[in-house]
């Protein structure tokens, strides 16, 4: 979680206060380092990702990584909270990844809708 991947060509930016900068690497929210593959899940929330200026910053990051050839996937809120949404996710991620669906439970989905809620209800404080 949160690694920092270094970048092969530095990307030129201008940060929030105007500065132009030059990043050697970006933090992504999820990593699996492979021989000969990179794949990457960054969480696209609310915070920090909408407005013209965000976007923009996400997009450099995101065009940055695949010119590395890194494998990138991004995950929404809506994604996240809509079982069958999340449930395409998982199984494209499952197959960058290259990793065989092992399930052999005959209750999986009733298992998998029961964790899902548990892990979707918001947090109590």
């Amino acid at each position: 979680m949160n690694q920092r991947i270094a970048l092969d060509t530095p990307v030129e930016v201008v940060d929030a206060f105007g500065r132009a900068r030059t990043l050697a690497s970006y933090e992504c929210d999820l990593v699996w380092r492979m021989p000969g593959r990179t794949v990457i899940v960054e969480y696209q929330g609310e915070f920090g990702h909408s407005g013209e200026t965000n976007i923009h910053r996400d997009s450099l990051k995101l065009n940055a990584l695949a010119a590395q050839h890194v494998r990138v996937f991004t995950l929404t809120k809506a994604q996240f909270y809509d079982l069958t949404q999340y449930r395409h996710f998982a199984d494209a991620l499952r197959s960058a990844l290259e990793i065989r669906d092992r399930t052999r439970l005959t209750d999986y989905d009733k298992r998998q809708r029961k964790l899902h809620q548990e892990l979707s209800r918001p947090l109590a404080f």
